[in-house]
């Protein structure tokens, strides 16, 4: 199964989200989720595919002026281009 981080990146959240944006905008803007089910790996093999500029993303939930590098986003995201054999061009504190 999919191990959700954060119950905000779930289905069981986006779900009912989607509907009240949906019904609270009298039907006209609907709450798309393509990268649910994909893990991080996956994710940045996808960016990568379509010539995202990672150095342009966020992660991190530190809240600092670099990703800290330590915290699970951070860590996940290390992990993710190490896995797709990419070069990480995120500035980590840590």
């Amino acid at each position: 199964g999919v191990n959700w981080a954060y119950p905000d990146c779930t289905p069981e959240f986006i779900g009912p989200m989607s509907a009240v944006i949906y019904t609270g905008t009298y039907n006209t803007v609907r709450v798309r989720a393509p990268l649910l089910y994909l893990t991080k790996p996956d994710v940045v093999k996808k960016g990568s595919e379509l010539g995202v500029d990672y150095a342009q993303t966020w992660s991190c939930y530190a809240g600092e002026d670099k990703h800290c590098g330590v915290c699970p986003t951070c860590r996940s995201r290390k992990e993710a281009f190490e896995l797709n054999g990419l070069a990480d061009p995120t500035e980590y504190a840590v």
